[in-house]
């Protein structure tokens, strides 16, 4: 079953998608209201100091969404290298058995 995402994160979310593609500067609370899709209310029950304090949570989910991304980019390396591993792992082994040189 899906985890439900509550308002807070979806506005993080919005709020990062939108920092991404224009800038912090280039973003004002109202494209991340209409983004979102959640009340302006909600939005200042969650970041009473404004657009600075959505920022920074926004920060912080690019930064664990780029690790997550080069976690998983590396487990996927990791499961093809495997087998070239084994191969140079177990190769030299068996040259000095057959005394192939």
């Amino acid at each position: 079953m899906a985890e439900k995402r509550n308002s807070k994160d979806i506005l993080i979310e919005a709020a990062s998608r939108l920092f991404r593609i224009r800038g912090y500067y280039g973003v004002g609370l109202k494209d991340i209201i209409e983004e979102s899709g959640i009340p302006k209310g909600s939005l200042y029950h969650y970041f009473p100091k404004g657009k600075e304090e959505l920022a920074i949570e926004a920060i912080i989910h690019t930064k664990d969404f780029v690790i997550d991304e080069i976690k998983r980019g590396l487990m996927k390396l990791k499961t093809l290298l495997k087998p070239f591993s084994l191969i140079f792992f177990i190769y030299p082994r068996f040259l000095v058995i057959v005394k192939i040189y």
